[in-house]
């Protein structure tokens, strides 16, 4: 399955954090409900977020996801490691 996240670029800081803590929790909600094999591609080349077994991982080198509020406590649980990059 595929499924395409478009943030404006003329949005807001604040309206970009919304919509990108929006799009993971609905990658993580999809992987929960589905338990298999998954990732998610940030400009269709970084991978932020895969899931091969268990809770999965959140790439470690992503800053935003550590400097974005409310970002923490929505991928608890999720291990931070560097991620491959074979798209880079």
């Amino acid at each position: 399955m595929t499924a395409t996240f478009r943030l404006s670029n003329r949005a807001t800081e604040d309206a970009r954090d919304d919509a990108t803590r929006a799009m993971i929790r609905v990658v993580l909600a999809f992987f929960n409900d589905y338990p298999a094999y998954g990732l998610l591609l940030y400009n269709g080349e970084r991978i932020i977020l895969q899931r091969v077994q268990g809770p999965g991982g959140i790439d470690s080198d992503w800053e935003d996801w550590a400097e974005m509020s409310g970002m923490r406590q929505l991928v608890a649980g999720l291990e931070s490691r560097r991620l491959p990059q074979p798209l880079l």
